[in-house]
């Protein structure tokens, strides 16, 4: 969870807060070499938290009713989808640039991918709150199965008949 956190957390705060700051601070042609630097870490810890979750996923299946079950299954894939297809485009916007230089060798090429990039970014980034909220949906699922009748739980010793 702490994976999935640091990197929605990331994500929210470098796209609402240093994108913004960064484009009025150096000139966005510039800007997009640090950009690709960052969103590089930020894909590598989506993955991870991608791998964590399908750790979760499976040692919490059984406990999980069917629609949240299914709801789980699908934003975890399409949070992987996403992040596959991220590190696609990142890998093609090397084409395009010229590191030694600083400068965005294909402009209209560039914009185009770039555009497609953002896109699916928003997308991953939706479907990772999306399957934050079937975790925590599901902790709690199994929290208040544990303490329903019938059931031992370690803190209610002295209520049990």
């Amino acid at each position: 969870m702490c994976a999935l956190g640091l990197w929605l957390g990331g994500f929210t705060l470098y796209t609402a807060f240093v994108i913004p700051a960064g484009h009025r601070q150096v000139s966005s042609g510039r800007f997009g070499f640090i950009t690709g630097e960052i969103t590089s870490v930020l894909n590598v810890l989506a993955g991870a938290a991608a791998l964590l979750l399908l750790v979760n996923l499976i040692a919490e299946w059984d406990g999980l009713g069917r629609l949240l079950r299914w709801g789980t299954v699908g934003t975890w894939m399409l949070l992987m989808a996403a992040t596959a297809a991220l590190l696609v485009l990142h890998a093609k916007f090397d084409g395009l640039l010229d590191y030694k230089l600083r400068v965005i060798v294909s402009r209209e090429p560039f914009e185009l991918l770039h555009e497609r990039y953002e896109l699916i970014a928003t997308l991953q980034w939706a479907a990772g709150v999306l399957q934050l909220w079937c975790v925590l949906a599901g902790w709690g699922g199994s929290d208040a199965t544990a303490g329903s009748p019938g059931m031992k739980s370690s803190g209610n010793s002295e209520h049990q008949g």
